[in-house]
């Protein structure tokens, strides 16, 4: 029910309803059944989505309200929590989407084609942006779909590496140590 999706079964019946999807590229890997985020109407908690999933919210009627998403000992994602707004009538089935991006802190260390640690080197994951330290080492936060994109103290680049290629993502954690990278540098 409503734009193409369905739920079957309700904790809280109402004269209207909202539908809320939390959806990620990959499905849900948190295995924690009291994880997730808080469906907040008006400010007041709700029932619990998890990444992955529906849930439907039962609401009185003629009435407006914000709808938004607050974690509770929620997983790593990239969240898009906007509060949205809704009026409802009769019988009405409302469909929000919210998107989830599953996100992993990486680990490592800069080093150059011998081996030697990057210092102060940019490093960059999708929207983090760090500096490496006195012995080449970062930490960045980032999606898997994203790349590490590295320019050195100097001003050259090194070729972007795909997140993919560092990590494997089947493993159930949040956090990679990726070990040393090496700086294919990129002539300019």
């Amino acid at each position: 029910i409503g734009g193409g999706a369905y739920k079957i079964g309700i904790a809280r019946p109402g004269e209207a309803v909202v539908l809320a999807d939390l959806s990620t590229a990959s499905g849900s890997d948190d295995n924690d059944p009291s994880s997730g985020y808080r469906i907040r109407v008006d400010s007041q908690p709700t029932d619990l989505v998890r990444a992955g999933q529906r849930t439907a919210v039962g609401l009185p009627a003629y009435g407006s309200y914000q709808i938004e998403l607050a974690p509770e000992n929620a997983p790593s994602y990239e969240l898009d929590n906007r509060s949205q707004t809704v009026t409802l009538y009769p019988g009405y089935v409302v469909r929000l989407q919210f998107d989830a991006n599953r996100q992993y802190t990486l680990f490592g260390q800069l080093v150059d084609a011998g081996g030697q640690s990057l210092v102060q080197a940019t490093v960059r994951v999708g929207d983090d942006t760090t500096q490496t330290d006195q012995f080449g080492y970062f930490v960045l936060t980032g999606e898997i779909t994203e790349r590490l994109d590295i320019r050195t103290e100097d001003g050259g680049s090194c070729a972007p590496i795909p997140v993919t290629d560092l990590i494997d993502p089947s493993i159930d954690s949040p956090f990679f140590r990726l070990g040393k990278i090496a700086c294919n540098a990129v002539a300019q």
